[in-house]
């Protein structure tokens, strides 16, 4: 079990090719549910602040068949492995300016899905290695109602967002006594497309690069090294108002991460603590949008946005009789972002926007939540299925 693909977050990292917990010899089932949120905020003149929320609520299900290594070699990975999952769930976005600035920018009631599934196989190659392949496909697609100065609170206009992100990665895995090694190449594509009646932009990019990952274990112990690094371009057109002129923009795109993960497993629970790093460089916002943002789109900016993001997370497995495990997954992420404004005809100054993953406790009243991080609570079961296999 794992949040990839029940967390709200869709640029965050994805270790595509980690088992997480062991799993149970032969074929096991997995349903989960979670409850997920992203939340921006900035701070504006006049000591007005402006947040954005996303919040998604998951079903996951899940099938898995696996054959351990031989029990001295590696650290919990199995030597043969198939997985599909599938996570589906509705969304619903949020954007307030608090206090109410003059000519401020609200939306509410946004409403949107998430489409988010996972394949992998893993083939044994001897006996200490493994050929392995993974894809996840992460997305969300929103349609919002978008209220433009605060005269009348009603529709001014809609806003369309889809943003989508597609990882391939393909690896090869070696096991000494307690310890192995995985190396991956890894190309990940990235859509966000951000449509108002003022503008629009259409973003693709691909990225290439690779991954290393390192399990040891000893007695209950196992630990976990994960580090990826991608890079390439993405490619947009946009179109402002008022005469909707075409503007093509290629600009430099990334996603790097580290990750470490300490588990301590008896027979009956398992007990997982994590920590992940993301520091991602891209050319669009097209994801819990801001009131600022939503505004200089409309006057005709581009934005470029570069994220820090700090997760944390504690699994917790536990034997609920022969066959039947359950599972509590928590995830919190705080982080910093400076997304830059520059005007795509270049006449305007930039307009800079310093960017917190996280709701302060002074505007406590915006959703009725205090210091608020982005998170993941997910339940979830497994079940084998049938008896295990050689």
């Amino acid at each position: 079990m794992g949040v990839d693909l029940v967390g709200a977050c869709i640029f965050c990292a994805s270790i595509l090719l980690s088992p997480g917990f062991a799993p149970d010899r032969g074929i096991t089932a997995e349903l989960v549910g979670s409850y997920s949120t992203v939340q921006r905020k900035t701070d504006l003149l006049g000591g007005a602040s402006d947040l954005a929320n996303v919040t998604p609520k998951f079903v996951l299900a899940g099938i898995r068949g696996a054959r351990p290594a031989e029990e001295d070699l590696g650290a919990g990975t199995p030597a043969r492995e198939w997985r599909i999952r599938l996570a589906l769930g509705p969304s619903h976005d949020e954007q307030a300016q608090k206090p109410e600035p003059p000519g401020g920018v609200t939306s509410s009631q946004g409403t949107g899905r998430y489409e988010n599934a996972a394949v992998l196989y893993r083939l044994p190659v001897g006996r200490r290695d493994s050929l392995e392949a993974a894809y996840t496909h992460r997305g969300e697609r929103s349609t919002d109602g978008v209220d433009l100065g605060q005269a009348t609170y009603v529709l001014s206009e809609q806003r369309l967002l889809t943003v989508e992100r597609d990882d391939w990665a393909i690896g090869w895995r070696h096991r000494w006594r307690g310890l192995e090694v995985a190396l991956a190449w890894r190309y990940s594509f990235t859509a966000a497309q951000n449509f108002t009646a003022l503008s629009s932009s259409d973003y693709d990019g691909r990225l290439a690069g690779g991954t290393a990952d390192v399990r040891y274990r000893s007695g209950r112990w196992t630990l976990e090294a994960y580090g990826e690094a991608l890079g390439g371009h993405a490619t947009g057109t946009e179109r402002f108002a008022p005469d909707f002129g075409v503007h093509d923009n290629r600009a430099t795109a990334r996603f790097t991460s580290a990750a470490f993960e300490a588990t301590y497993s008896t027979p009956s629970v398992d007990l997982r603590v994590s920590y992940a790093y993301d520091r991602n460089r891209l050319p669009f916002v097209a994801f819990g949008v801001l009131g600022a943002e939503t505004d200089a789109f409309d006057s005709g900016f581009r934005a470029r946005s570069r994220v820090a993001l700090n997760t944390a997370g504690l699994d917790v497995r536990a034997r609920a009789a022969e066959g039947l495990r359950v599972a509590l997954l928590l995830r919190a992420t705080l982080g910093n972002e400076t997304v830059t404004l520059s005007d795509s005809r270049g006449v305007l100054p930039d307009r800079i926007l310093r960017v917190r993953w996280a709701e302060s406790p002074r505007n406590r009243g915006s959703f009725g939540i205090g210091e608020t991080p982005a998170f993941v609570v997910g339940f979830g079961v497994e079940l084998a299925v049938g008896r295990p296999g050689r």
